[in-house]
Order: structure tokens, then C-alpha cells, then sequence
């Protein structure tokens, strides 16, 4: 079976940025190549400038130096094209048996590109967020799913052994009714300050961060948000000529039966550069019986190295030197993208449904839940912190 997977984006989650390793999306395709050899992969990445394209392939070399061999073990070619049209018409020059397509790209661009993705018959996996609106959301999924496509929102959480694990605690009632979720999630300055600086005014980080959690409260307890009260906060990145928020905390009303809950999310992107991680990552769930707290940054390992120490979560995205293949990838952000194309070809080879995966997977129906959040979200803060309802 010949595959061509087309990649948009050439940024630290498609293949690392100086020292960040090599990223997540390229790592788990070579695993998944090395695990199906049974199929012809072409990989086709598009990027938009000389200069993403100049640091994907210097980063590339990198990675190839790492091989045993010390070449990509797959076809592999960059395209500059900004063009819709023109990336169609590359795209419809392949003649692979599936199309498969990868979205890593900045926030507001996701609906067009996955729509194009859809329209070129490609299976499509996108990073978080989903979409802006709720209506698009609906749109792509309903289009996606009378194409008889398969479209998903990477939400790697989902594969982590901990979520895993509180799901079942939950869903066995150990800890009683649920009362309140609490969720602290924030990153390092850089990442809207420098990383994201051309696109950090076109989103929030409640929409770029916060949705993790919101997928993560529906997948593991099977509940419903039905409103939303938000507020934020807007001081050092103003102060650094940035027009967005730099913390914003919801409280969004879940219905889970006849029973309700709450969960307060404190979401914030300004972290000084010297913290011990790029995330840091805490969900507590509280019920009538007891509680479960999920420190999700500091998973036991910790690294002196230099002048710095660094929290390091190995089970995410981990290279691990000195095996037969050079280095090989593991951890739950690897298995979320190899998952996503082994569905992709038991689709093709008629071995599961859409409507099956709609049950197991983040697929775009069940990501709608995350859009309707971040867009109720944006709302309130537009309209002076007011209770939104949510209509899915």
C-alpha cells in the first residue's frame, strides 16, 4: 500500500526548535514507518517561507544524524507554498493509495487548511485547538464524516497512562460524586513572546492551551459543560507590545447525569524562561468520598545539568539513544500520532468504522465538546465576565 502524508508546518511540534529535541509529529512517523513495512510512505511537508524551510531541513540533518542508518527512512520532500491552490495541486499530483494530512500550524489558520485536507480526500489529524467556532466545528465534522473521512484532533492526553488511570478510578466511583475539578496549567514567556510572536494576538491561551484540559474533564468523567464564567488578566504582555491575555480563569458548569460540577481553570502563558519546565501541568478532581490529584509536571524525575534543573516527564515524547535504530521514540504524544495512522489504514482496510472510532478516539465529533468551551470562553471575557450557556 503506497501512503503519501502530507505535513502543514515545520515548527517545534512537527520537528523540535534548537535545543527542544526533534519534536513530536516527525518522531512518530518514523516509528510508525518502522513498525509497518509492509507499506510505500511519501512524506510531503509544506512550510510557507525560505527561511521555516532552511531551519526544518537543518533540524532534519539532525535527526538523520541520530539514524542507524543516518538517513530518513521514507521518501521525503519540503514544498514553499502559500497558495491554496497550489498546495491542491501538488497534492493532487500524488497517487499514493491513501491521503493522509498532518495540521501544525498557527490557530487560525486550522479551519481553512483542514477544510482543504477534507475537500483533497486526505484523513486528517489536527493539533489542538479543534477550530475557533462551534459552527465550523459541526461543518468539518459533518463533511468529513459523509466523505466517509477520518478527522481527529491530536489530544495526546488521552493516551497518558495517568489520565488513563483516572478515568477508571473515577468511572468505579472511588472517590463518590464528582463535586469540582481544579486544572492549573501555564507555560514559559517564550512561548507567546517569541515562538508564537507573529500569531500570539490571533488566539488566547485558554483556546491554545486550556482546551487540553477541557477534552481531558469530558474523556475522563463523560460529562457535558452547559455554561461558562471567564475572566482575564492583561499586563507583561502588553507590556511587551502583545495584545492578548496573559492568564485567563474559567469556571465552566459540567452536568454528568442529574449530577452538576464545577471547573476552575487557571490558564497562563507568562512563566519566567528559568522555570524547571516548558509546562506546568496540575488536575485535581474532588468528590463527595475522597479525591484525586494528577501533578502532571513533575513525574519523579529530575535533572542538574549546567546552571538548571529540569523537571523532566519521560513519558510524553522521549528519544532514547544507543538502540539498534540510532535513537527511537517513545511515550503518549508519540502513540497519539501513530495511533491516528494505524486508524487511518484499518479504515482502509475495512477492519473499523467511523462510527466505531467516534466512540474511542478524539475524533472531530467529540472535539466539538472543546470548541464550544473555548469559544463560550471568549465570549464571556468579551462581554464583561457574564455566564454564557453552552448549546452543543
Amino acid at each position: 500500500m503506497k501512503v503519501d502524508l502530507f505535513i502543514f508546518g515545520t515548527g517545534m511540534y512537527v520537528i523540535g526548535r534548537g535545543g527542544s529535541g526533534f519534536g513530536t509529529i516527525l518522531p512518530a512517523i518514523i516509528e510508525f514507518n518502522r513498525n509497518n513495512k509492509n507499506i510505500t510512505l511519501n512524506v510531503h511537508v509544506f512550510t510557507t517561507s525560505l527561511e521555516s524551510e532552511t531551519k526544518f531541513h537543518k533540524n532534519l540533518k539532525s535527526l538523520s544524524d541520530c539514524l542507524n542508518p543516518k538517513h530518513i527512512p521514507f521518501e521525503l520532500k519540503t514544498y514553499i507554498a502559500s497558495d491554496k491552490k497550489e498546495v491542491a495541486k501538488i497534492i493532487n499530483n500524488t497517487k499514493g493509495d491513501v491521503r493522509i494530512a498532518i495540521i501544525s500550524i498557527p490557530d487560525h489558520l486550522h479551519y481553512d487548511y483542514i477544510k482543504l485536507s477534507g475537500e483533497l480526500a486526505c484523513h486528517t489529524l489536527t493539533t489542538k485547538p479543534f477550530v475557533e467556532t462551534t459552527k465550523q466545528a459541526k461543518e468539518l465534522n459533518d463533511f468529513f464524516y459523509n466523505a466517509n473521512l477520518y478527522g481527529a484532533v491530536e489530544f495526546h492526553k488521552r493516551y497518558d497512562d495517568s489520565n488513563i488511570i483516572a478515568k477508571d478510578i473515577i468511572n468505579r466511583g472511588k472517590i463518590g460524586i464528582l463535586s469540582s475539578v481544579m486544572v492549573e496549567y501555564s507555560q514559559k514567556i517564550s512561548i507567546p513572546a517569541e515562538i508564537f510572536k507573529k500569531w500570539t494576538e490571533k488566539t488566547n491561551i485558554f483556546q491554545y492551551l486550556g482546551v487540553h484540559y477541557v477534552d481531558q474533564i469530558s474523556f475522563v468523567t463523560g460529562a457535558k459543560p452547559i455554561k461558562v464564567m471567564a475572566v482575564g488578566t492583561k499586563s507583561k504582555l502588553l507590556s511587551l507590545g502583545i495584545n492578548t491575555y496573559d492568564e485567563i480563569i474559567a469556571n465552566v458548569k459540567w452536568k454528568l447525569g442529574d449530577n452538576h460540577f464545577y471547573a476552575v481553570y487557571r490558564t497562563g502563558w507568562i512563566d519566567n524562561d528559568s522555570s524547571h519546565a516548558t509546562s506546568l501541568q496540575k488536575i485535581s478532581y474532588y468528590g463527595t468520598e475522597g479525591h484525586l490529584l494528577l501533578d502532571q509536571t513533575n513525574r519523579g524525575i529530575e535533572l542538574l545539568a549546567g546552571n538548571s534543573i529540569e523537571k523532566i516527564n519521560p513519558y510524553f515524547s522521549q528519544g532514547h539513544h544507543n538502540t539498534k535504530q540510532g535513537i527511537n521514540f517513545r511515550g503518549y504524544g508519540i502513540q497519539s500520532i501513530i495511533s491516528f495512522m494505524k486508524d487511518v489504514l484499518d479504515l482502509k482496510n475495512k477492519e473499523i468504522s467511523l462510527d466505531e472510532l467516534k466512540n474511542s478516539r478524539s475524533d472531530f465529533s467529540s472535539s466539538i465538546c472543546s470548541v464550544a468551551v473555548s469559544e463560550a470562553v471568549n465570549l464571556s471575557l468579551k462581554s464583561n465576565s457574564m455566564w454564557v450557556d453552552i448549546k452543543l
